[in-house]
């Protein structure tokens, strides 16, 4: 059963990277040349680090987040951080692992879940949710 449930989560996973990665190759091998012209995916032009570092003041910005990189992949520099090396849950990846458990469990994904007073001590509610149970 848990063999199972790693071998679906592992095969999610992989499809999602797939998926993603796909387009993102496709750019690299895409000349620059082709995309202007509207062939496939657009092809950014490379800006050189030292041209973006003005822009990447930690003062100057105002980012809301709690973490930011900005990596330049060509001269493999860090060019912004901040709380890089804070730990975060991977919010995407326990979205899919719970799917993969509700269909294990013999769930459909369009079902209605029913959350009544018992529950209710297990609920966060953000500040202004109107939500009351019923």
């Amino acid at each position: 059963m848990k063999l199972s449930r790693i071998a679906s989560f592992s095969g999610v996973v992989i499809i999602s990277l797939s998926l993603i990665s796909a387009p993102l190759l496709a750019a690299d091998r895409q000349s620059p040349t082709a995309a202007r012209k509207g062939a496939g995916l657009t092809h950014t032009p490379y800006i050189p680090a030292a041209k973006l570092k003005p822009f990447l003041d930690p003062k100057a910005l105002s980012l809301q987040s709690a973490a930011a990189v900005v990596y330049d992949v060509r001269d493999g520099e860090v060019l912004y951080a901040q709380e890089a090396d804070m730990q975060t849950p991977i919010a995407s990846l326990t979205k899919l692992m719970t799917a993969v458990v509700v269909l294990e469990r013999g769930s459909s994904l369009g079902d209605t879940l029913q959350i009544n007073e018992a529950d209710r001590d297990r609920l966060t509610r953000a500040p202004g949710c109107k939500w009351e149970p019923k």
